[in-house]
């Protein structure tokens, strides 16, 4: 730069020039069409909540193959893809990564076990198609597993047990207006809906014995068992009628 050019305060042209180009990155980057400038950027919320549930679901496998005391942050993102430090900022520590890992989990659950209960017929065989659906969903090989690892957990994280069966709320929610309905009706008699849908689906999904044995074995063994369940409660609930 020479005399003049100082004493005016004007860059030299060579240094014009040499600014021009990023200028010009700069505008045409601003022209570029919204979904190419947002692949540059923050990626979209979708690809975000694909890589949550990616997560979520490879440290939800590492649980259940592992437990809660076997399985480590480091293999959680080694299989999932995603760095370990990123991983700590958005779940802290492994405490929070496995509610929200058995959150996803229960999420998954309360989906299969989201009935709609088909009104047509009479009574009982509304019931026995409710109780072969929950026997279905519940004695998985999906589902048990889940609720193995929950319950195994439950002194660690209480307000996991907890969530789960709040969690059975939703997903009975179908069942007990039904229930309702039929008790108004005048043709049931018990103190409580809900009471009364956790009471049949406990009983038709056979309870602690799933966690026991592969059970049932056939689906004729699963039919027999629903039956017997629906017949003993109707029998309760008709004779409790006011």
């Amino acid at each position: 730069m020479n005399d003049e050019q100082k004493r005016s305060g004007r860059p030299a042209a060579a240094d014009v020039r040499a600014a021009r180009p990023a200028r010009r990155t700069r505008l045409a980057q601003a022209t570029l069409p919204v979904a190419l400038r947002r692949n540059r950027g923050r990626p979209p919320a979708a690809s975000l909540e694909q890589a949550r549930a990616v997560l979520l679901r490879t440290a939800l496998e590492v649980f259940l193959q592992k437990g809660y005391a076997g399985a480590s942050i480091n293999d959680i993102a080694r299989r999932s893809g995603i760095s370990r430090d990123t991983l700590y900022r958005q779940y802290g520590f492994k405490e929070e990564l496995f509610r929200a890992a058995t959150g996803y989990g229960l999420g998954l659950l309360a989906e299969h076990l989201r009935m709609a209960v088909a009104t047509r017929g009479s009574i009982e065989e509304v019931l026995l198609r409710a109780a072969l659906e929950i026997n279905a969903d519940m004695s998985s090989p999906d589902a048990v597993p889940i609720l193995r690892l929950i319950i195994a957990e439950a002194h660690r994280f209480p307000d996991v047990a907890t969530r789960m069966f709040e969690d059975s709320r939703k997903s009975l929610a179908p069942l007990v207006d039904y229930l309702e309905s039929q008790r108004s009706a005048g043709l049931l008699g018990f103190h409580d809906a809900f009471e009364a849908a956790f009471m049949l689906s406990t009983l038709a999904f056979g309870g602690v014995r799933i966690f026991l044995q592969h059970w049932p074995r056939s689906a004729g063994e699963r039919e027999r068992w629903a039956r017997h369940v629906v017949t003993y409660l109707l029998h309760g609930w008709q004779s409790e009628r006011p």
